[in-house]
C-alpha cells in the first residue's frame, strides 16, 4: 500500500508547485506548427481568435516567460492554433503605496509615494483564414 501513495504523493507536489496555462475557447484538428507573436501588428496574416489562455500559478511557482510561452505552445498546438499572441498588461490602479521611515537616531523621516498597479500577460489562440 505504501508504494500506491509514494507516486500519488510525488505527482501531487509536482502539479501543485508548477505553472499552468488553462484555455478557454473552440478546438479545431491539432496542428504541428505554431507561429510566437507578442505584438498584434506582427501577425501579417487574416485571423480569427479561437481562445484564450488564463495562466494559473501554483504554490511555489517562480515560472519564467519562456515556460509560459512554451506551454502556451503546447496548449495551441493540441487546441489546433496556428499561432499565439502573448501580450503584456499593466492595469493602474487610483490608489498609491506609501511607504514611510522614521529614523529616530538621526531624527529624520522619508515618505516614499509609488503608483500601485497590476501586470500580467494576456494569451491569445488565433487560427488563421484560408
Amino acid at each position: 500500500m505504501r508504494k500506491l501513495y509514494t507516486p500519488l504523493l510525488v505527482s501531487i507536489l509536482f502539479t501543485a508547485c508548477g505553472t499552468q496555462v488553462n484555455y478557454l475557447g473552440s478546438s479545431y484538428p491539432q496542428t504541428k506548427s505554431v507561429d510566437v507573436f507578442v505584438d498584434r501588428g506582427s501577425v501579417k496574416k487574416s485571423f480569427d481568435i479561437i481562445g484564450k489562455g488564463y495562466i494559473e500559478r501554483h504554490l511555489y511557482s517562480r515560472s519564467s516567460v519562456e515556460t509560459i510561452q512554451k506551454k502556451a505552445v503546447e496548449k495551441a498546438k493540441l487546441k489546433g492554433a496556428d499561432a499565439v499572441l502573448i501580450e503584456d498588461y499593466y492595469v493602474l490602479n487610483n490608489a498609491a503605496t506609501i511607504t514611510t521611515h522614521i529614523d529616530t537616531i538621526n531624527n529624520t523621516q522619508s515618505t516614499n509615494i509609488n503608483p500601485a498597479f497590476y501586470s500580467g500577460l494576456s494569451i491569445l489562440f488565433l487560427r488563421y483564414k484560408e
